[in-house]
């Protein structure tokens, strides 16, 4: 065999090496992307997997979410109802123990002829007018639509210190912004000025009140001040018009703090959000 036959030999082993060479490398390459693919697509399936594991444990406590909110929703609701429940009873029971009993005491002198004295009698029925405009004006809201919250408020104050019973100060910061909050809130901190005036005068005896009405840090702040005679704040023997000033501060998602010395006062410090 000469040269040229044993370099052509030389040249196919080699080729052929190199074939095969390529054909190994081509299959390595192959095997090591499916192997790739098959990693993927189990990075896939465990990366769905956690998704709709995290889908569904959100699905879930956005339900626990709303169900808490909604039984929330239906305590509030149920308190404020307990709430106005509360108040009813303590209008019956003032219409029963003041109105009624005064009315039947007008009709004994009246009946009563030999002692019968016209001017304490007048004083009797205007007394009564009185007290039934007061009550009236509790159950009756205010016409938020006809005034303004500051209006309606300087109106009552003025009302209760045309009776000479105590004197009342009001005091209100930034009136213009004060109209700007919503009438839910006002028409609440309306009811809970009266139940504090309510409470000063026919329970704490006070002579003067003062009122404080601001905003802070988008909240509506009141502070109710008398010089009373004040009351244990712990006693479990506290009246129904505590209870419906909480109840209406919860209905507002607000908190309420009260400060009373016996025979010096009671201080009452409400705050609730308005936006």
């Amino acid at each position: 065999m000469n040269g040229n036959g044993i370099l052509y030999i030389g040249i196919g082993i080699l080729l052929i090496i190199i074939i095969v060479l390529i054909l190994f490398l081509s299959r390595r390459k192959s095997k090591i992307i499916q192997a790739k693919l098959k990693e993927a697509k189990s990075i896939s399936q465990l990366e769905r997997e956690k998704n709709e594991t995290l889908t569904a444990k959100i699905n879930e406590n956005e339900r626990q979410y709303k169900l808490l909110l909604s039984e929330n929703k239906l305590k509030q609701a149920n308190a404020y109802l307990e709430g106005l429940e509360s108040e009813r009873l303590r209008l019956s029971k003032e219409l029963h123990d003041n109105i009624a009993n005064k009315i039947l005491l007008v009709n004994l002198h009246v009946r009563d002829k030999g002692r019968l004295d016209v001017s304490e009698i007048s004083q009797q029925l205007k007394d009564l007018h009185e007290q039934v405009r007061d009550i009236s004006h509790e159950l009756i809201p205010p016409a938020f639509k006809y005034a303004s919250f500051v209006e309606i408020l300087k109106d009552y104050v003025y009302r209760q210190n045309s009776h000479g019973k105590m004197s009342i100060l009001l005091s209100i910061d930034s009136e213009e912004d004060m109209n700007k909050i919503p009438e839910k809130i006002c028409l609440e901190f309306y009811r809970i000025v009266q139940e504090c005036i309510s409470n000063a005068c026919k329970h704490a005896e006070a002579s003067s009140v003062e009122i404080i009405l601001y905003k802070e840090d988008k909240r509506l702040n009141l502070t109710v001040i008398d010089n009373g005679k004040g009351f244990d704040t712990k006693s479990k023997k506290n009246g129904a018009g505590l209870i419906i000033i909480n109840e209406r501060v919860k209905s507002l998602n607000g908190s309420v703090s009260i400060n009373s010395t016996i025979g010096k006062g009671t201080e009452f410090n409400i705050t609730a959000p308005f936006l």
